[in-house]
C-alpha cells in the first residue's frame, strides 16, 4: 500500500509480508485464511477476528490440559532475497524434552515446505543459498535467548550466530548442526556443535566445537565493534571447522577462544587459548588462499579480538595472571592497517608493526589501575581511536584467609549507602565486573581519559568525536524518578561540557543518533536535539508534530514519550513513535511529517517499525527503544499493525 507523507513529496512504500504471516500463524494457531474485500492487511485481521469470535459461541471452554496442546513460534528469519523463510514450532507449557520443536524452511514463490523434526534454530546465508539449523532428537531446548541451550539465536556486532547446546562425553552423539543446500536440498552434519556463523560474503561456515566434559561457551565476537557487556571472559579454546561452501571441504582450527569474520568475509580473525600457552597468540586466516598468518603470540591469554566497521583493522587484549591479584594485567594490541601486518601488497615483505598501549608505560593513566578484559573493546568509525574499559587492581578475594570464626548473621546499614543493602547485594557481581571507558589513540599512540569515579556512564557515538556522560551523584533518591547531571565529552581530549542539568534519565533520554551529531532527550513533553558539535539545544517536529506523550503511562512521575523507532540514514531527521502512527523529525526544526498518513489515529491500528535486516552497527540509545538503528526511507519499509 503506497501512503504519501505530509508536507512531502517524497512517497514511502509500507511493505507487509501477509503471506508469511499468514503461513506462520495459520500452522500455529490454524486461523482461517480470509481474503480481503478491500486488499487491506487491516481488514483481512479485522475479519478473522471477526470469524474466530462468531465461531467461540459454539466451542467449549478451555481446560488446563487444552495448555499443553497450544504451540507457539519461535526463530523466524526471512532469507535476505525474500524468497524462503524458516521458522520454529513447538509446544508451550510442557517439559522441555517435550516441547517436540518442528523447523519449517517455506518457498515463498512455490509453496514448498520442508519440516526438519526436532530442530532449531535455522540461519540463512547472506546469498539465501544456505540454511544451517541444529537438531537435538531429545527434544529439548530449542529457541531464543540465554546460553548453553539446543539452537540458540545471538546476536553479535552485526553478525548472527546459533549456539547449540553444551556437553559431556555421556550426550547423546546423534545431536548434530545440519546445512541444507536450498536449490538442491542435499544435506551436510557435523555433530558435537556448539553455535555456527555463516561469512558475510556466504564463501564459509564456521563450526565451534563444543567444550569436552564442560559447559563452558566459547566466546564469539562478531564482525565490527565488541561485545558491548561487561561479562567476564570465558577461558579454554575449542576446535572450529571451517567449511568452504563453494568446494565443501573442511579445515580444522584447533585450540581456538574468540574467532570473528571481518565485515567483507574475506578474512577470518581468531585467537588460540591452548592448556599449554607457549603459543597462544593472534592469527588471522586468509579465506581466498587458506594461509594463517600470526598477528601476534605469547604465553599469554588473548581476549576483546574486535573488528573495525570496515573489516581492516584489528584490536585485541593480551595479558597474563598475576598470583594474589584479581584482574588480568592486559596490554592494547591494535592493528590499524591488517592487510599490511599480514604483508598483502608488501613489494618488500615488510610487515606493519601493531601499535600498542601498556598501562604500566602510558601518560596519564591511572596508577594501579589496568586494562581490562571485563569491558568491551570497540573502534571509533574513522578508525582513530580504540575504546575500552579499565578496572582498580585489587587482591584476590579467593586468596585472602578465611576467619575461623563464623559469620555473624548482622546486616550493617550506613547512611552513606548510595543503595539500600539489599540492592547492594543484587547488585554485587555487577560492580565487580564494572569498567570505565576510555580511548586509545592509535596515531599518537596516546591515552585518553574519558569516564572516572565521578562520571560512570558513558555513551559513545561511533560517527564523530562524541560520547555522552551522565552523573546522577546529587540526585540520588529511593523515591523520586532518576535525574542526572548530563555532559558532552570530547573523546580525542577527555573534555566535558554540561549540557543538561538535573534532566530526567531512563525513558526521557534517547541518546545519540545514529549519525554522532545529535543528542535527543524528552523535556517539556517534546522530542529536543542537541547540537554535539554546536553546543545548542533545538525543538523538534515544527508546526505539524502531535503529542507524542504516552497517555498509557499510569505511574508516577512525569510522563515520557512512545520512544525512537529509528533514525533516517540520510541523516535528516528521527523516526517517533505516535501512539498509532510514525513521524520524521527533521533536525532543522522543520515540519513533522506523517509516514503513515494518520492511518494509525484513525482507525485505532498501531504501526510500528518491523526491523528485517540486522544492524550493522550495535545499540547504544537510550531507552526510547530504536537505539541507533538507521532506516532507509527511500526504499520500502516493513511495518506491523496492532
Amino acid at each position: 500500500v503506497n501512503h504519501d507523507t505530509i508536507g512531502s513529496g517524497r512517497r514511502f512504500q509500507l511493505t507487509v509480508f501477509t503471506v508469511v504471516l499468514v503461513a506462520m500463524f495459520g500452522a500455529a494457531y490454524a486461523l482461517p485464511v480470509l481474503q480481503a474485500t478491500d486488499g487491506s492487511p487491516a481488514t483481512t485481521v479485522l475479519q478473522a477476528a471477526n470469524s474466530q469470535a462468531a465461531e467461540t459461541a459454539e466451542k467449549r471452554a478451555l481446560t488446563v490440559d487444552d495448555y499443553t496442546s497450544w504451540r507457539s513460534i519461535r526463530g523466524q528469519q526471512i532469507s535476505d532475497d525474500g524468497k524462503w523463510v524458516v521458522y520454529g514450532l513447538r509446544f508451550d507449557n510442557t517439559r522441555a524434552n517435550e516441547a517436540k520443536p518442528v523447523l519449517s524452511i517455506l518457498n515463498l514463490e512455490s509453496g514448498n515446505e520442508v519440516e526438519v523434526e526436532n530442530a532449531t534454530g535455522g540461519e540463512f546465508s547472506k546469498d539465501s543459498l544456505w540454511v544451517a539449523y541444529n537438531i537435538d532428537p531429545s527434544g529439548g531446548g530449542g529457541g531464543r535467548g540465554g546460553r548453553g541451550r539446543g539452537g540458540e539465536i545471538e546476536e553479535a556486532q552485526g553478525h548472527r550466530f546459533v549456539q547449540g547446546r553444551g556437553r559431556d562425553d555421556s550426550e547423546d552423539e546423534s545431536r548434530r548442526t545440519e546445512l541444507r543446500n536450498l536449490s538442491t536440498g542435499d544435506v551436510r552434519s557435523w555433530r558435537d556443535i556448539q553455535s555456527f556463523t555463516f561469512s558475510a560474503d556466504s564463501t564459509h561456515l564456521i563450526l565451534r566445537r563444543n567444550p569436552r566434559g564442560t559447559q563452558t561457551l566459547v566466546v564469539v565476537e562478531g564482525q565490527g565493534r565488541g561485545t558491548g557487556d561487561n561479562r567476564p571472559e570465558v577461558p579454554g579454546g575449542v576446535d572450529v571447522v571451517v567449511h568452504d561452501l563453494t568446494t565443501g571441504r573442511d579445515q580444522l582450527l584447533g585450540s581456538v577462544g574468540h574467532i570473528s569474520f571481518n565485515r567483507d568475509g574475506d578474512l577470518l580473525a581468531y585467537t588460540v587459548e591452548a592448556v599449554v600457552q607457549d603459543s597462544n597468540g593472534l592469527f588471522v586466516l586468509d579465506l581466498a588462499n587458506g594461509r594463517i598468518n600470526p598477528l601476534d603470540n605469547g604465553a599469554a591469554t588473548y581476549s576483546r579480538l574486535t573488528w573495525n566497521e570496515e573489516g581492516t583493522a584489528l584490536a585485541v587484549l593480551k595479558g597474563e595472571a598475576v598470583d594474589d591479584i584479581r584482574e588480568r594485567a592486559n596490554v592494547l594490541i591494535s592493528f590499524p592497517d591488517v592487510g599490511a601486518a599480514i604483508g598483502a601488497g608488501a613489494a618488500d615483505g615488510a610487515l606493519a608493526a601493531p601499535v600498542v598501549l601498556d598501562s604500566s608505560a602510558a601518560d596519564g593513566f591511572p596508577e594501579g589501575w589496568v586494562v581490562s578484559e571485563r569491558g568491551a573493546v570497540s573502534w571509533s568509525n574513522d578508525n582513530t581511536r580504540v575504546f575500552f574499559g579499565i578496572k582498580e587492581q585489587v587482591a584476590d578475594p579467593s586468596e585472602e584467609e578465611e576467619e575461623e570464626e563464623d559469620d555473624a548473621n548482622v546486616d550493617i546499614w550506613n547512611s552513606s549507602d548510595e543503595r539500600i543493602q539489599s540492592r547492594q547485594m543484587r547488585q554485587a557481581n555487577t560492580d565487580r565486573n564494572f569498567t570505565y571507558r576510555q580511548a586509545f589513540d592509535v596515531a599518537e599512540g596516546s591515552f585518553i581519559e574519558l569516564a572516572d569515579e565521578t562520571m560512570r556512564d558513558l555513551e559513545i557515538a561511533q560517527e564523530g568525536k562524541w560520547a555522552v556522560g551522565r552523573d546522577g551523584r546529587a540526585y540520588i533518591s529511593d523515591f523520586m524518578p532518576a535525574t542526572a547531571d548530563i555532559y558532552r565529552v570530547d573523546t580525542t581530549t577527555g573534555d566535558r561540557t554540561l549540557m543538561l542539568e538535573n534532566h530526567l534519565i531512563g525513558p526521557h533520554v534517547f541518546g545519540i543518533s545514529a549519525d554522532g551529531r545529535y543528542y535527543l532527550y524528552w523535556a517539556d513533553a517534546e522530542v529536543q536535539a542537541y547540537d554535539l558539535d554546536a553546543g545548542t539545544s533545538s525543538t523538534l517536529g515544527g508546526d505539524t508534530a502531535p503529542s507524542f506523550s504516552n497517555m498509557e503511562f499510569d505511574r508516577a512521575g512525569p510522563r515520557p514519550s512512545y520512544g525512537v523507532a529509528g533514525y533516517a540514514e540520510d541523516g535528516s531527521g528521527v523516526i517517533m513513535q505516535h501512539r498509532y502512527d510514525l513521524w520524521v523529525l527533521p533536525y532543522d526544526g522543520s515540519d513533522a511529517q506523517n509516514l503513515t498518513n494518520g492511518v494509525g489515529a484513525d482507525n485505532d491500528i498501531r504501526f510500528r517499525y518491523v526491523q528485517t535486516v540486522p544492524d550493522d552497527e550495535p545499540g547504544g540509545g537510550g531507552r526510547g527503544g530504536g537505539g541507533r538503528r538507521k532506516i532507509d526511507l527511500s526504499e520500502p519499509i516493513t511495518l506491523s499493525a496492532y
